[in-house]
């Protein structure tokens, strides 16, 4: 009896076996995706019956909770970062995370003159100064967002969004909005 098993260079795969691997892969994915879409959906009813009963500690930690797993599953996060307002929180981060974000809509710098002060979210250049959708992470530097930017976090603490370039901010008007999912 001869066995007729084909050996494979070291290091080799099977188109076969690659198939099959990518496969289980995109069923495991879907299926982690399915699951943090049903507790999701749990914790937001558990949420919004807080808020009835008006314990606002715990409903945050509950939308900490939800952000988390949000960030966790690669289900896109949506947010609003308005014009004006300067840093806006958005989202806690943690050291190692990779993370997608885009970004769409327009806000205007000068309410007075529309036509040549209303900016998309990509960065660009005008009088000297860098316009745009910024990012950091606590306190750490500035970074450019963009319509799209793959930002790698080296460090724990809010991922913090703003509108702006220049030294004016109050009186911006508009807002874009923003989708975050976590690559890694």
């Amino acid at each position: 009896m001869t066995n007729s098993l084909k050996l494979l260079p070291r290091g080799a795969r099977s188109p076969k076996f690659e198939q099959v691997k990518q496969r289980a892969r995109s069923e495991y994915e879907r299926a982690i995706v399915k699951a943090a879409d049903e507790a999701i959906r749990d914790l937001e009813k558990i949420k919004s019956d807080l808020m009835k009963r008006s314990d606002l500690n715990e409903a945050n930690r509950i939308q900490a909770a939800i952000d988390s797993l949000k960030a966790s599953s690669g289900l896109p996060q949506r947010f609003t970062v308005n014009a004006g307002i300067g840093w806006q929180k958005i989202l806690q981060v943690h050291a190692g995370q990779k993370l997608k974000i885009t970004s769409s809509g327009t806000w205007c710098a000068d309410p007075t003159r529309r036509k040549d002060w209303t900016f998309g979210p990509e960065i660009i250049t005008r009088g000297g100064l860098k316009w745009g959708l910024f990012g950091r992470v606590g306190e750490g530097s500035q970074l450019e967002v963009g319509r799209s930017a793959t930002i790698d976090v080296v460090a724990d603490g809010w991922l913090e969004l703003k509108l702006g370039g220049g030294n004016q901010e109050e009186g911006d008007e508009g807002q874009v909005r923003i989708e975050i999912i976590s690559i890694e």
